[in-house]
């Protein structure tokens, strides 16, 4: 049907623009070189604003509309706090405005200056406390309207006139517009109504001018019964002529059970829609599900509304249904509910599943703080529970996935519920093993720590591709304290300048790519690079080569400093995924280029709490790998690092670091074990340990002690404490030393 209202004549549009003045009485025009003010001035300077207080809700609002229209802002904005004191709900507010904006509507105000053109200028005064009190009562009104859209009896009421003339048409619709998706079950029950034929072709006219704000409840009554309506849903979806539309299109056309001239009008819609009919629905559904998964379907969430909705068709009710979402998880669950769709259709089952779990994972990461998803019920499993129940195939895709994505977050969890699930059995087979080997190198820590505890809970019995980065990074977690890493390539004076300024964080560099590299030996791990072109271009390339090569560095995020944007590194770092191109060197503007270079690789924030419980996991895993002596992960090359850990803060990890080095075949752990019982500094309970450390490695390997003999032959005699002289003497004679020194020891312990 043509509308009339669709071809208002322009020359009407122009004359509402040309009068002197769009809202309030005409004023002279204003000089050339002079701006029309918005509004009438307020005086300089006025009296405090007293109002009777004993009004109606009604004589406040309409105070403050008067008041604010003559420029009286002092008067109106006391009004205004009035208002926003009062108990009424928004929805009530709102009708009292709409009907002061139109009551007080004069005739040189036309079509505009209603109640929206009105707080638009009151918003943007220069009077601070007018357009505080305008910002506050427009949200006011903002939460009305979102009440008002839900109310069915004003729904019912704008479907009804949209049938009584062209200018109710035009009205109604955009009524129905701001309340969007949910008019469309209403609108659907009429259609599905021979009683209310007479309101059908407006009805169908409103849904294609919906559009898009339409097309999310129309495909889910694509799953109705009733195929007289489904007819009429078809033909307003291809009107519509979005392709998310095609699946669910595609599905009717091939379900036997529709009647043959369903069938058949599905058929005829996907031709219009250009669509040949070869792909299977199933993989259909699944294309649509990563579309969803990326944000990129024709239906998105507005993230400023306070929710969105999940629509199906409820047999129950023969009726639409929703559950209202917070906009942020929308797409997460519309990509499970179209990977259902190709699980139960078929044959794309594998992929979907792995999108499915991918999906339910990142709505966990997604979901704001203390929320809930009504969707489901109140008991259903965390994505752990599908996560480990799916087995290692399907997770190993989903972690593939959020690597790529640079999803940190969810590769966290999916490494935890891999590590749950992987064993011997399923290391070493290409397929199974390298979503985790790869997840190493990922430039976030906490990943790469989660991959390798996963990796080294298994225990495998033989080595495969990457082996050798397990035991590195378990090392690498032991030393972490919870600060940023930063390894800065400078000339002295700002390597001196940057360790000052980017305090708290641990910072360490040298003037060229290799001294820079040399002291990195010092850090736990890199998390950032800092290159700046004052040290030389050809150290930057230099630092990308290196960092190419070093296991340590080529996960870390880079921050490249150049004097000028017309650098060539500033324009290859610009490109880089991982780095990110400065020409400011400040310590605040360094910190901004750091935070988000570790946010562009991915990087997780590690606190000094996390960073021991990653310390006590890694160090509880080395101890297990070396106990067990897991060929896959051999230690002896970490010796160096290993050994440094004895002298650590934390109890725990010392205990633990003495008995992992106590199975390490080296010509330096006895002397290393012995330096740390044996200094008087070290608590008893520590010396313990490091002495049955001790005699557990003399028992392994023989005797290594060398000149420290003497100094624990001292321990055994004189140590005030019963167990430490207990754990020496076990020490000391796991050395097999000679039997004079035993001798000596019994001679002088059994005098009475």
């Amino acid at each position: 049907m043509m509308r009339i209202y669709r071809l208002i004549p322009c020359t009407a549009i122009a004359c509402l623009f040309s009068a002197s003045t769009l809202f309030g009485q005409a004023k002279p025009k204003p000089a050339a070189t002079e701006a029309a003010p918005p509004a009438a001035e307020a005086p300089a300077s006025q009296p405090a604003a007293e109002i009777p207080m004993n009004k109606s809700l009604a004589e406040d609002v309409q105070n403050f509309w008067h008041y604010g229209k003559i420029a009286q802002y002092q008067l109106a904005a006391a009004y205004g706090n009035k208002i926003l004191s009062r108990s009424e709900p928004p929805l009530e507010i709102l009708q009292a405005f709409d009907k002061a904006a139109n009551e007080l509507r004069t005739p040189s105000e036309a079509q505009v200056g209603g109640l929206d053109d009105w707080m638009l200028r009151w918003r943007g005064l220069p009077d601070p406390e007018m357009r505080d009190v305008a910002n506050k009562i427009q949200a006011v009104l903002d939460k009305g309207r979102y009440e008002q859209r839900n109310d069915p009896k004003i729904i019912i009421e704008n479907i009804e006139a949209l049938s009584l003339n062209n200018r109710a048409y035009s009205r109604h619709i955009v009524m129905l517009r701001n309340t969007g998706e949910l008019a469309v079950p209403l609108m659907i029950d009429y259609l599905r109504n021979p009683s209310k034929s007479q309101y059908h072709e407006s009805i169908r006219d409103a849904l294609y001018d919906m559009n898009l704000k339409a097309l999310n409840p129309l495909l889910a009554a694509t799953e109705m019964d009733d195929n007289s309506t489904v007819l009429t849903v078809i033909s307003i979806l291809t009107r519509i002529g979005q392709r998310d539309a095609i699946p669910y299109i595609a599905r009717i056309a091939q379900d036997k059970n529709r009647p043959a001239e369903t069938r058949q009008a599905a058929a005829s819609a996907l031709q219009r829609f250009g669509f040949s009919g070869n792909v299977p629905v199933s993989d259909l559904f699944f294309r649509l599900a990563v579309q969803y998964y990326y944000d990129q379907a024709d239906v998105r969430p507005d993230l400023k509304a306070p929710a969105s909705y999940i629509w199906t068709w409820s047999k129950e009710k023969q009726g639409l249904d929703y559950k209202s979402v917070p906009p942020v998880v929308f797409c997460d669950l519309m990509a499970m509910r179209e990977c259902r769709h190709a699980m139960e259709l078929g044959t794309a089952q594998g992929d979907a599943l792995s999108l499915y779990l991918s999906a339910n994972t990142r709505l966990e990461v997604d979901m704001p703080g203390g929320a809930t998803i009504t969707v489901f019920e109140a008991n259903r499993p965390s994505s752990d529970y599908f996560n480990a129940s799916a087995g290692p195939q399907y997770l190993n895709a989903v972690l593939t996935r959020n690597l790529a994505d640079h999803n940190a977050p969810v590769s966290l969890k999916v490494i935890k519920s891999l590590a749950q699930i992987v064993g011997p059995s399923s290391q070493g087979a290409g397929a199974t093993i390298d979503p985790l080997v790869q997840a190493m190198s990922y430039p976030d820590r906490l990943v790469r720590f989660e991959a390798a505890f996963a990796l080294a809970t298994g225990l495998p019995t033989k080595s495969f591709a990457g082996h050798e980065q397990v035991a590195q990074l378990l090392v690498e977690a032991v030393s972490q304290t919870g600060s940023t890493n930063v390894l800065v390539i400078a000339p002295a004076e700002e390597l001196s300048r940057l360790s000052t300024q980017l305090k708290p964080l641990n910072v360490v560099g040298g003037a060229t790519a290799q001294k820079a590299l040399a002291e990195a030996a010092a850090l736990p791990g890199v998390d950032v690079i800092i290159a700046m072109d004052k040290a030389g271009e050809a150290e930057i390339d230099q630092l990308y080569k290196i960092s190419g090569e070093n296991i340590r560095l080529q996960r870390a995020a880079k921050v490249i400093v150049t004097a000028t944007r017309a650098s060539t590194w500033y324009q290859k770092a610009s490109a880089d995924p991982l780095s990110v191109a400065t020409t400011d060197s400040d310590a605040a503007n360094l910190q901004k280029s750091i935070a988000e270079a570790r946010q562009k690789a991915g990087g997780l924030a590690m606190d000094e709490k996390a960073a021991g419980d990653y310390s006590l996991r890694a160090a509880t895993l080395l101890q297990r790998i070396a106990e067990g002596r897991v060929q896959a992960y051999d230690l002896t090359a970490l010796q160096p690092q290993l050994l440094s850990e004895l002298n650590d803060a934390r109890p725990e990890i010392v205990k633990l670091i003495s008995d992992t080095v106590a199975y390490v075949d080296g010509p330096s752990v006895q002397s290393s074990l012995a330096v740390r019982a044996l200094d008087e500094k070290t608590p008893d309970d520590l010396k313990v340990a490091c002495f049955k450390g001790l005699a557990k490695n003399a028992k392994l390997y023989g005797n290594r002690l060398g000149q420290q003999v003497t100094d624990l032959q001292k321990a055994v005699e004189s140590a005030q404490n019963l167990e430490v002289r207990t754990a020496a003497a076990e020490a000391h004679g796991a050395l097999n030393l000679s039997s004079d020194q035993i001798k000596t020891l019994i001679i002088k312990e059994s005098k009475p």
